[in-house]
């Protein structure tokens, strides 16, 4: 989308929660800033070694089973190292900003992003509020707000900071006190942590590793739904390949990443999974995965045959058969996804390209689902089923 196509204010409506008189905003800065990142990185840095326990407990529960006992890496074995991506959030965090009503919320902006895409924007406002509209109802997911010209008028200094309203937008922070439990759709773990991975598959979130979650209340919150709506369209591939180049990029973040917190790279012991996956994944090049994705997720899973690690990861990512089930549902249901689309400020060909990804997604959500859990599980679960009752295109 152009920037002059995505300036008319007829066609991009403001959202129906905004007050009509703006937001006034103020910089959180010095010692209010420091206490509010590192409850952050803190909150991030203990889910990740609680993610980290799951995994190794269960896994070494079936030792039997295995090839190699998992060992913590020292990332996760020293107490005064804070896990590689929560020490991340300090660069990404580079404006916090407080409204009128004592809520933070993370500014922002849009950028050249990594070209696994092709031209790709990342940090676009119109993108992350479709995801937040599209499945507030369905999954925990932060919530995202625009930066109009009434609150500019109401806040001193906003402008030197948003100085360009169409590349400028706020992600509210998650974390206790700064959201309302009530607020969320799911309040227990498990059915949390089974939409949100039902909802990053509809939408074709290519990043769902554990540092897009945040936590508040005990639940996760998906956080960063950037990178999402690309795999499916604007790609130099023929339409196979495109579902396997998403579930070789979904398995590398979701399961590969964990693995990678766990152990730490440079602590995989030889003949470990890590290593396994290292060697499987992340010593492919990137563009002869483009070209034979199959057969990358192929060694994937013969990786996880060999180490069986799939209880462990659904473990650690608190997945639940039941709750997956009953996602797919819901998600299938999703009504408005053009009216929504709109409203976040889709238009022209992207418009059309977006609600045809989205409704062909959830022609086959349960099949994609069930496809990308096997990998990781070797299990049936037999989710391609729901798709019957839910008639209409979808990917051959």
């Amino acid at each position: 989308m152009t920037e002059a196509a995505n300036d008319g204010a007829s066609r991009e409506p403001a959202p129906p929660d905004r007050a009509a008189e703006g937001h006034a905003y103020a910089e959180v800065t010095g010692a209010e800033r420091e206490q509010i990142l590192k409850a952050l990185i803190d909150s991030m840095d203990a889910d990740a070694r609680l993610r980290a326990a799951l995994l190794i407990n269960v896994y070494n529960a079936g030792e039997a089973n295995h090839a190699t006992n998992l060992v913590l890496g020292d990332a996760l074995t020293r107490d005064d190292k804070p896990c590689e991506f929560a020490a991340e959030i300090r660069k990404v965090f580079t404006h916090v900003l407080k409204d009128d009503e004592g809520i933070c919320w993370l500014v922002k902006k849009r950028k050249k992003g990594f070209d696994v895409l092709g031209d790709w924007m990342q940090n676009v406002r119109y993108r992350e509020e479709f995801a937040y509209r599209l499945l507030r109802h369905t999954s925990n997911q932060a919530e995202i707000r625009r930066i109009t010209e009434e609150d500019l008028k109401r806040s001193p200094g906003l402008g030197a900071i948003a100085d360009n309203l169409e590349a400028c937008y706020l992600s509210r922070l998650v974390m206790d006190g700064n959201l309302d439990a009530d607020s969320l759709p799911h309040k227990n773990e498990p059915q949390a942590a089974s939409a949100i991975f039902v909802a990053n598959v509809l939408i074709r979130k290519y990043d769902p590793h554990l540092f897009n979650l945040a936590y508040s209340h005990g639940v996760p919150v998906s956080v960063d739904n950037d990178m999402a709506f690309g795999f499916d369209r604007n790609l130099k591939h023929p339409e196979s390949l495109r579902f396997p180049i998403f579930e070789f990029y979904f398995l590398r973040h979701a399961v590969y990443i964990l693995f990678r917190v766990v152990l730490g790279e440079s602590q995989a012991p030889e003949g470990s999974p890590n290593q396994e996956l290292h060697r499987v994944i992340t010593k492919m090049d990137f563009d002869e995965i483009h070209h034979r994705p199959q057969n990358v997720v192929s060694e994937f899973i013969s990786a996880r045959q060999r180490f069986g690690f799939g209880d462990a990861v659904m473990a650690a990512f608190a997945l639940d058969e039941n709750h997956l089930r009953e996602s797919i549902r819901e998600h299938k249901k999703i009504e408005a996804v053009r009216e929504t689309a709109v409203e976040a400020g889709y238009a022209g060909e992207e418009l059309d390209e977006v609600v045809a990804l989205i409704e062909g997604n959830r022609q086959t959500l349960g099949r994609d689902v069930e496809q990308i859990l096997r990998a990781i599980t070797g299990r049936d679960y037999g989710f391609d089923t729901i798709d019957a009752g839910f008639p209409g295109p979808g990917r051959d």
